[in-house]
């Protein structure tokens, strides 16, 4: 803990924000499949003995349509995305119209006069919306095949497989 409390606060920011992107990103699947009443359930795995939701499982999805599916499966990435544009947009500051021979000086610059609430819900929105697991994209594009492989407990690879070819070998 005494090495946390040494680190800067831009670095402690982000390791917060990366953190807790993950409860932000799976708990919009689980609202999502809530509110279509696909009986979700959010699945946690310990890393480092912090508890991390990895996945969510949704137990009734024969009750959620193919739409619904497909909106469970890419609303984090539209919702967090777009908070992420916007709260940018908020807390940039206006365009300083100089030109600077290092590309990154400007930004860094920034990020550092950030305090450490607006760094972690700048990672954490980032990374909610960016970090997309191919489960994510069979659920949003192509939800028929969501409904038939979802209860096979997939591991990314598969998912991958399924996405690209609509099949699964050995299935």
């Amino acid at each position: 803990m005494v090495s946390l409390l040494r680190m800067s606060t831009t670095a402690f920011g982000m390791l917060l924000g990366a953190y807790t992107y993950l409860y932000l990103h799976e708990y919009t699947h689980w609202f999502a499949g809530t509110l279509f009443s696909g009986g979700p359930t959010v699945l946690y795995e310990s890393v480092f003995h912090l508890p991390q939701p990895y996945a969510v499982r949704f137990d009734q999805l024969q009750e959620m349509s193919d739409l619904q599916i497909r909106i469970a499966g890419l609303l984090p990435h539209i919702l967090w995305t777009g908070i992420f544009i916007g709260y940018t947009g908020i807390i940039l500051p206006a365009p300083q119209f100089t030109i600077s021979l290092s590309i990154w000086s400007q930004p860094i610059e920034w990020l550092h006069t950030l305090h450490l609430l607006e760094i972690s819900v700048l990672t954490s929105t980032l990374l909610a919306g960016i970090a997309v697991s191919p489960a994510d994209l069979v659920a949003g594009f192509r939800p028929s095949l969501y409904r038939k492989f979802t209860k096979g407990g997939l591991s990314h690879k598969q998912w991958s497989e399924v996405l690209t070819s609509g099949t699964l070998h050995g299935k």
